[in-house]
């Protein structure tokens, strides 16, 4: 692949198939664009955005003016309206029927861009973190990569030595710094719109990685790719802190419910997850798991958390801890 920018950090650049481009690992995507990696000047040009208008679409200001029909919030178009990079974009609690760009523990970042500065989230290490993308696409999304470890305003996904990568249903965690203890990544369809897709990381960090950028770089089944920046989007802090973090979505999870065995637990969520002839209510799910009925499940939970716990993909004990956050807001 072959990159080309200007000093203004806007450029023309094509990538293709395994090439390297301009010292960086080109693994897989082709397509001709315009980049706007805005902080290159003039190094690199290649990928920095949407390949072409075949690609995945994930920020609201490209969903906005997409052949997609799906309704966006008039806040969320007003937030994005005049979108700048180098403005924090803060964080919302989920609620409604609006799948935001990438909800991080609940919380949801309405991205005007595909680069944008986030308004960090403190997460802490040895317990579940969930970060959920919604991406819009008449194809199937062949390939997703999480790329971490970036720091400052490095945006480079190939300078990242910390990716998850997921292609075709088959999962590589790349960690030489054993950051990551577990790591479970779930790709579905959305039950009313084929054309969108939840893809939904549970990641586990091992240490404090401190605060990270996030890379994202995608493709579908025609190889038409795109590349979003998250700046700053992550801070990991230890587990002994977590309970005097101000600002944070973070809390202790309450004790189970002595009188609720894992069995009945168990069977209680596969029930509620739409995996037994028999059904389970919101409020059924939170008194047989021990947890506050007051709290609202976003929608995505039942069909990426609910079905990894009911297909024994994580425990009972991360799925409680993993609910206990998104309800705590």
């Amino acid at each position: 692949g072959n990159g080309n920018g200007n000093g203004n950090g806007n450029g023309n650049g094509n990538g293709n198939g395994n090439g390297n481009n301009d010292g960086g690992n080109n693994d897989g995507g082709n397509g001709n664009g315009n980049g706007h990696n805005w902080h290159d000047r003039g190094s690199r040009g290649a990928n920095s955005h949407r390949s072409n208008t075949d690609a995945p679409i994930m920020d609201i200001n490209s969903l906005r003016s997409s052949q997609f029909n799906i309704d966006i919030p008039s806040e969320l178009l007003r937030i994005v309206h005049d979108h700048d990079w180098r403005t924090p974009t803060s964080p919302i609690v989920v609620n409604g029927t609006f799948d935001y760009p990438v909800t991080i523990n609940g919380l949801g970042y309405p991205l005007g861009g595909m680069s944008n500065t986030l308004e960090s989230q403190e997460v802490v290490a040895d317990q579940p973190t969930s970060i959920n993308f919604v991406l819009y696409d008449y194809r199937t999304i062949s390939h997703f990569t999480l790329y971490m470890n970036l720091h400052d305003l490095d945006i480079h996904y190939f300078n990242s030595d910390t990716f998850i990568r997921f292609d075709n249903g088959n999962l590589q965690v790349t960690d030489p710094n054993n950051w990551l203890s577990n790591v479970t990544v779930t790709q579905e369809t959305d039950e009313t719109y084929s054309f969108k897709t939840n893809v939904n990381f549970l990641v586990t960090f091992n240490d404090t990685m401190g605060s990270t950028n996030m890379v994202v770089r995608t493709w579908n089944s025609a190889s038409s790719s795109m590349l979003a920046h998250m700046i700053n989007a992550i801070t990991v802090i230890p587990a002994a802190n977590a309970t005097t973090v101000t600002n944070s979505t973070l809390s202790v999870v309450p004790a189970p419910d002595a009188g609720t065995s894992e069995a009945e637990k168990l069977q209680t969520i596969r029930m509620w997850a739409g995996f037994d002839s028999e059904t389970a209510t919101d409020a059924e799910l939170l008194e047989a798991l021990g947890l506050s009925q007051d709290g609202e499940i976003p929608s995505w939970v039942k069909s990426n958390l609910g079905r990894m716990v009911a297909l024994g993909y994580i425990t009972i004990d991360e799925f409680v801890m993993a609910v206990s956050y998104l309800i705590d807001e």
